[in-house]
């Protein structure tokens, strides 16, 4: 896990519980208030963002947990018990954690460590499990859902040559060029004639290998060499192998760009 990482599940973490306990401190401060205990504002904030700190510092065991254990069809009723064990073991960590921290700095709130543990687990035990398992929920989400692959560009064509279909690898593709209805790719020894438009093929070949220097050209960027000024502001591009191309001033500059 990288640093980022950490830091994100430490702050969605801390941002969970915070919210969790605030929503629950309303029948907190009832509770207390029924039993006479008297609540400084001060107490209640070091509460809040002690519980929100002590949420966050689980929430990166939650998330390995999901990811180390994914519900997947082959596995998924054993990785849910190990996930259900997981969870559970947390949760009493967490309030026991949380007991102790009490006892030691909310010294009013002083009662029997096991009896706080016991009474704790049956009040807030249900919810802290469903809070954990939520944030596993996500982790295994983000697990089972990569995100899109990116679209594959054409490697090679298929063009008919006597009468059968012959292959074309594009890295052996010097230029293309529109023929009418077809486009000529030139091999150096080889023109082959492949059906369809300059356009379609340039959305379906990779824009790092070939570039467009003409309304009816296309040239392997590898393939280039030279470029010489035209008048009216077009220029000629001379390959690897001494063929020279026009290229028009629309396209003149990005030519010389991958050039120089």
């Amino acid at each position: 896990m990288t640093a980022a990482s950490l830091r994100r599940e430490l702050t969605i973490g801390f941002l969970v519980w915070l919210s969790l306990v605030v929503a629950l401190e309303p029948g907190n401060i009832a509770r207390a208030l029924s039993q006479g205990a008297t609540l400084p504002l001060g107490q209640e904030i070091f509460r809040l963002l002690a519980a929100g700190a002590l949420g966050a510092s689980v929430t990166p065991l939650a998330f390995l947990l999901a990811r180390r254990w994914p519900l997947r069809a082959a596995t998924s009723w054993r990785n849910a018990s190990l996930l259900a064990a997981g969870y559970g073991a947390l949760t009493v960590a967490l309030l026991v954690v949380s007991c102790g921290l009490a006892d030691l700095f909310l010294p009013e709130e002083h009662r029997p460590l096991l009896t706080a543990i016991r009474e704790q687990i049956v009040a807030d035990g249900p919810l802290l499990f469903a809070c954990l398992a939520g944030l596993g929920a996500v982790a295994h989400w983000r697990t089972v859902t990569p995100d899109p692959a990116p679209p594959s560009h054409l490697t090679s064509v298929s063009v008919k040559l006597r009468n059968a279909i012959h292959v074309v690898q594009l890295s052996e593709v010097r230029w293309i060029e529109t023929q009418g209805n077809y486009l000529a790719l030139h091999t150096g020894d080889h023109t082959h004639l492949l059906r369809e438009t300059s356009a379609r093929l340039e959305q379906r070949i990779d824009p790092e290998r070939f570039l467009r220097i003409h309304r009816q050209t296309l040239v392997a960027v590898s393939r280039m060499r030279a470029l010489a000024p035209l008048a009216g502001g077009d220029a000629m591009l001379t390959l690897d192998d001494g063929t020279e191309l026009r290229v028009s001033r629309t396209y003149r500059n990005r030519v010389r760009s991958l050039l120089a």
